[in-house]
C-alpha cells in the first residue's frame, strides 16, 4: 500500500489511503498526529453523526470520567453523544492516553474535526459554537491552526491550515507511515 499526499489549494492536503480501522492505520495516525500535538498549545475535536450510538455513549461516558478524574483538564466540554465537542490545553505528557479518545471519537462519528490551535490565549465559549460551525478555510484564516477533517471518503485525512503555518514534512510523514508497518 502506498501513501498519496496531495496538494489541493496552497493550505489544504489529502492523505490517502488512511485506513485508521487497522491496526497499522490507527499507528500511522497516532505518531501523525503527535507532531501536530507537539506544536499546538490548544486543542478542540468535535464529532458529528455517530455511527453507532452505543458506542459513541460509551465513548462520552469514558471522557466524562476522564475529566471528573483529572486526566483530561477540559477548558470546556458539551458531552452531547450526537455532537461532543472537548476543548483542552495541551499537555504532551498525556498525548498517549489521551489519544485513544481522539481515535475512538474519530472512528465513531461520520464527521468529525480536529482543530489544533496555536495560540497563547483561550477562546472564549461563545466563539467556540462559531468555529463549529464554520469552514477549515474560515478558521485557517481567524486562528493560527491545523485543521484534520473528515469527507465522504472514510480513508482519506484532509488537512488545512493557516497561511503562517507549515504542514510536516513528506518525509516526517512517511516516516510516521512506515513505524506502522515495523
Amino acid at each position: 500500500m502506498n501513501l498519496e499526499i496531495n496538494e489541493h489549494k496552497k493550505n489544504l492536503i489529502s492523505i490517502h489511503p488512511v485506513q485508521l480501522e487497522t491496526w497499522r492505520g490507527k499507528i500511522f495516525f497516532k505518531y501523525f498526529l503527535k507532531k501536530y500535538f507537539e506544536r499546538g498549545v490548544y486543542w478542540i475535536i468535535d464529532g458529528r453523526k455517530p455511527e453507532f450510538y452505543e458506542e459513541c455513549a460509551a465513548i462520552i461516558l469514558e471522557l466524562n470520567s476522564m475529566i471528573a478524574g483529572g486526566q483530561i483538564m477540559a477548558i470546556y466540554y458539551d458531552d452531547d453523544v450526537y455532537e461532543p465537542i472537548l476543548y483542552i490545553k495541551t499537555d504532551i505528557k498525556l498525548f498517549d492516553a489521551f489519544f485513544e479518545i481522539i481515535y475512538k471519537l474519530w472512528i465513531s462519528y461520520e464527521q468529525g474535526a480536529i482543530i489544533v490551535l496555536n495560540i497563547d490565549w483561550v477562546i472564549p465559549e461563545a466563539k467556540l459554537k462559531d468555529i463549529y460551525n464554520s469552514s477549515w478555510a474560515n478558521i485557517a484564516d481567524l486562528y493560527e491552526s491545523f485543521i484534520f477533517f473528515k469527507s465522504i471518503e472514510r480513508d482519506v485525512l484532509w488537512i488545512g491550515k493557516s497561511n503562517s503555518l507549515d504542514f510536516i514534512s513528506e518525509s516526517e510523514t512517511f516516516e510516521c507511515f512506515n513505524f506502522s508497518i515495523q
